[in-house]
C-alpha cells in the first residue's frame, strides 16, 4: 500500500493550498477553492485543473538557500505590484493582523502544457 501514498504525496508537491499565490501563464492568483483561483490583477475567478499546466517551483532571487517564498518578497523584488498584492486574502484575522499578509506562501509557478 505504499505505492498510492507516494503518488498522493507526488500529486501534494505540485497542488497548491488553499490562500497560496500562484503565478499562472504570467498572470498572479490566489487558490480561493480546491481547483478555484482569483486573479489578483482584476479579480476574476476561475476554475483550474492543475494537471493541464506544467509546474515551476518560484525560488527567492535574494536568498538562494530559502526554501519558502513570501507574498512579501514579491512585493520587495517588485514581481507583483501593490495593487495586486493589496487584493490578497488571508482569512477572517486580516482585519486585526494587517501584517500577515506578508506571510501567504508563494507557491509557484504554473505554465499551460499547450503554451
Amino acid at each position: 500500500m505504499r505505492i498510492p501514498e507516494i503518488k498522493k504525496f507526488e500529486q501534494q508537491k505540485t497542488t497548491p493550498r488553499l490562500l497560496d499565490v500562484v503565478k499562472i501563464d504570467g498572470r498572479w492568483a490566489q487558490v480561493v477553492a480546491e481547483g478555484t483561483v482569483k486573479y489578483l490583477d482584476n479579480q476574476q475567478i476561475k476554475k483550474i485543473n492543475w494537471q493541464d499546466y506544467h509546474f515551476q517551483p518560484i525560488k527567492r532571487k535574494d536568498c538562494s538557500e530559502c526554501t519558502r517564498v513570501w507574498a512579501n518578497d514579491l512585493l520587495e523584488t517588485r514581481q507583483i505590484s501593490s495593487e495586486e498584492y493589496n487584493n490578497l486574502y488571508w482569512g477572517p484575522e486580516q482585519e486585526k493582523n494587517p501584517d500577515l499578509r506578508d506571510y501567504i506562501t508563494v507557491f509557484g509557478e504554473f505554465k499551460s502544457l499547450g503554451n
